[in-house]
């Protein structure tokens, strides 16, 4: 994987290019934007937004960033 970082508006949102070696040369950058928004009890809402992606990329990449979250859950309420 290679990108570089567009924004990053702390602690609302942060916005990088994501591009594949797989996806072969001519494949443009697609681009992912992580927004966070405060809910009650101190709870956080979590979009992420990947765009631009190589068709063929849609479901692979809908189920790998569902396990980047369920991964982030565990770490943040582990004790």
């Amino acid at each position: 994987m290679t990108g570089r970082y567009l924004a990053l508006d702390r602690p609302n949102r942060i916005q990088f290019t994501w591009n594949c070696t797989a996806w072969g040369p001519a494949a443009p950058d697609s681009v992912v934007t992580v927004v966070f928004e405060p809910r009650q009890d101190g709870q956080t809402l979590m979009t992420i937004h990947h765009a631009q992606l190589p068709p063929d990329q849609l479901d692979r990449h809908q189920s790998g960033w569902t396990g980047v979250a369920d991964q982030l859950v565990q770490w943040v309420t582990r004790s």
